[in-house]
Formats: C-alpha cells, structure tokens, sequence
C-alpha cells in the first residue's frame, strides 16, 4: 500500500497539469468575451479598428461609440467613412442584433439589423455606377445566412423616408462581360419600401428618370442568380409617381420621349423569369399623366418559352373612354427574324380623340382636329408569318364619316423589294 502511494499522487500531479493545459484556453477566451462588454474595452478595441483601416487601407474610420450587450446586440453611433477626405458612409446608427446559437450550426441568424439617418456616396466602389443618397430608416431580419451553401433566407426588409441619385456610365468591358460567377441564392418572405424616391440618369444617352415609391410590397421573392432564375409570388404598387426625360424637345416627333405619371398603382403576380420562359400576371395597373391622360385599367397575363411567345389577354381602358383588347401567339422563330412558324393575332381597338393628345405631336394633333371625339373603332385578325400574312378580318370606322373594310394577303414581308400584297377593300363615306 506504502509503494502505490507515490504513484497515486504522481498520477493526480499530471491530471491536474492535463486539466489546467485544457481549461486555461477556455478560461482565457470567456475572460476575452466577458472582456468584450466591458464599455472601456469597448471603446480601446474599437480605437485599434479604426486605426488598423487608417493604417493600412485608403479609408479612414471614426466611431462615436460602439456598445455590445448580451447576448449578441451590437449598436454603433455616429460612424463617419472617408476616401482622400471625401465622406463615403456617414451616419446616425447601426444596430444589430445576432442568434449566438445559429453560428455554432455555421450560419448567421439576424433577429434584426437597423439602419438609421446614413448618407452614402459610393464614388467609384462600384463600377460605371454611382449612387449618392441618404437612407432614412433601414430595418431587416435574415431566417438563415450561410455562406457555406451562398444562400440567404431574408423574413423582412423595410425601407423608409429615403433617396437615392444613381449615374450610370456603362463601358465597353460591361457589355463584354456576359459571365456570371455570382451563384448565390437569395428568398425574401417579405418586403416594404415607403416614401423612397431614385433618381436615375445616364449622361451617355441622355436618358433621366425619376421615381417617387408612395408604397411597395413584394411577397415570397426568389433570386437564383447562378442560374438567373428569378420569381414573386405578389407585388403590389400605390401612390406612386415617374418622370422620364430623353433630352429631346417637349414637342418633338416622339412625345413619350417626355412621361410625367402620378397615382401609379400596381398589382401583379405571380411573375418569374429565367433563360428559357418568363410568364406575368399583372391585375391592374393606374396612372396619370401631367396632360390628364389617365389609365384606369390594364391587365396582362402573357407567357414566354422556347416556342413561343404567348399573350393570352391584354385589357386597357382610359378615363376618356379608350379601349384596347388583344391576344397574340407568336413562335420564337418570328421574334428572330427566322423563317418558320406562324403567329395569330386579334385586336379591337376604340379611340377617344382626347387621348392622343399626349401620345402625338400637337402639329399632328390640330391636323386631326375635325374628327369627332370618338374617332375610331377598329378590329384586327391576322395569322401568318414574314412570307405570307393573312388579314383574315381589318374594319375600321370613324363614326358619322366612313367605314373601311379589308381581307387579303401580304407576301415576303422579310424580302423588300420582293414584297407583294392581294387585299380586297370596301367601304364607305
């Protein structure tokens, strides 16, 4: 018994040497976590950061303050981001709040992350685009970040009391790069934007467009940009306005060069794209425009794929009275300009005078002067494709003036000089 006893106690010797080299590592990092919350560690980490980016990249870094709360709350005040002294990011505060749990799975759970009263000036960070704005609230929370699977689950994103200036200067090494190497997916549950307005203009061609969102809302969103597959299930549209302006003068040949619409409303969806199809549904969609050109209804449901090209209705009526109704089937081998195939369309169209006031120019307009406000009804059935087309029906009448009638054939619409047509009139007046 004597002689085990120095074995005894040299056994618990090196136990507790074995026990003390695994736990001082833990300890350690709980001191260095417990440490992290401490606001006078706080603030000299923080020091160290913003002088590590100063150090040793072009931006310079300040940070008001900065506070970590338990578990995983992170909130910083009064950020300031600067190039060569030109401010990039300046804002009020960020505030994140983060499930410790779910980076023990490898993802990132965001129960929410705010965005506060922050300017941004992007300057040349991204290529051939600028935006310069201020971002007045910004809240969002993320189900599932995992990097490991480039996927991001978002549950909601709002955005509010915004604006935004985008200046896009394409390249030519843009329209070079067709590949895609951004094979990320990304799933939206829910998402608000509320009194945000963009501005957009390319200096290029002349082209401005500027946007004011009353209110959006998207639901159940999918982007797969790998395989550029994108999908919504609803989208809707209210108290919204747009102006576009391409450069030219107010009364030129094309007057839709120059569009001012207020009371934009939308409803759509579904609606989904990719390489090979898009298909949309859109249930209504308003406007008004500056002149009183007004759009109470339209509707569209209309579908693509490798074959063809399928508008299955399309409805529009103004406030003046105009109506527009058409479907179409077009094959893929027409919108190519390919010989084959064979599209059909019907059409019926009526006409308030009124509303081309806007659509024409005023010269063309007081040419038209002497017809009655409702100056047109007509109907159009064709089918065919670019070597033979068939009018199987065209009527046409201004009410109290004539009445015009046609059926026939058009032959190598594709050849110029080639073309040829058999269409039997009639009418009267």
């Amino acid at each position: 018994m004597t002689e085990s006893s120095p074995k005894s106690s040299l056994t618990k010797k090196i136990f507790r040497a074995l026990l003390a080299l695994i736990l001082c590592p833990i300890v350690l990092l709980w001191v260095l976590i417990v440490a992290l919350y401490i606001p006078a560690v706080q603030k000299k980490a923080v020091e160290k950061v913003c002088r590590w980016v100063g150090e040793n990249s072009e931006y310079q870094m300040s940070i008001g303050a900065f506070h970590l709360q338990f578990p995983l709350t992170a909130t910083i005040d009064s950020f300031l981001i600067k190039k060569d002294s030109a401010t990039i990011l300046e804002g009020r505060q960020i505030k994140a709040d983060i499930h410790p749990a779910a980076l023990l799975r490898g993802a990132v759970e965001v129960n929410y992350i705010t965005i506060d009263h922050t300017q941004i000036d992007t300057r040349d960070l991204i290529q051939s685009t600028h935006i310069k704005g201020s971002i007045g609230n910004f809240r969002a929370t993320a189900r599932s970040i995992r990097p490991s699977e480039k996927s991001v689950g978002l549950r909601r994103v709002h955005l509010a009391d915004s604006n935004f200036d985008v200046t896009l200067s394409p390249t030519k090494e843009d329209e070079d790069s067709t590949k895609n190497n951004n094979d990320w997916i990304i799933t939206l549950r829910k998402g608000v934007i509320n009194n945000v307005g963009v501005n957009i203009t390319i200096p290029d061609d002349t082209i401005a467009i500027s946007t004011k969102i009353g209110q959006f809302k998207i639901a159940d969103a999918t982007a797969d940009l790998g395989s550029e597959k994108f999908g919504v299930q609803t989208l809707t549209l209210k108290h919204s306005s747009a102006q576009y302006n391409r450069g030219t003068q107010p009364d030129s040949i094309a007057p839709l060069d120059h569009l001012w619409a207020t009371d934009i409303g939308l409803s759509a969806g579904p609606l989904s794209y990719c390489p090979t199809g898009a298909s949309a549904l859109i249930k209504e969609f308003t406007l008004t425009q500056k002149d009183g050109f007004k759009v109470k209804q339209l509707s569209l449901l209309a579908e693509a794929d490798e074959k063809s090209l399928r508008l299955d209705r399309l409805s529009l009526t103004t406030a003046n009275g105009t109506t527009l109704g058409a479907k179409a089937i077009i094959p893929q081998e027409l919108l190519k300009g390919l010989k084959g195939g064979r599209a059909s369309a019907t059409a019926k169209l009526h006409i308030e005078k009124p509303d081309l006031r806007r659509l024409v120019s005023s010269s063309l307009y007081k040419s038209i002067d002497f017809l009655p406000d409702s100056m047109l009804d007509a109907s159009i059935k064709l089918s065919g494709n670019l070597q033979q087309l068939s009018i199987d029906t065209l009527s046409a009448t201004v009410p109290l003036l004539s009445r015009i009638g046609a059926r026939g054939t058009i032959n190598n619409i594709d050849k110029g000089k080639a073309l040829s047509a058999q269409i039997h009139f009639d009418g009267q007046i």
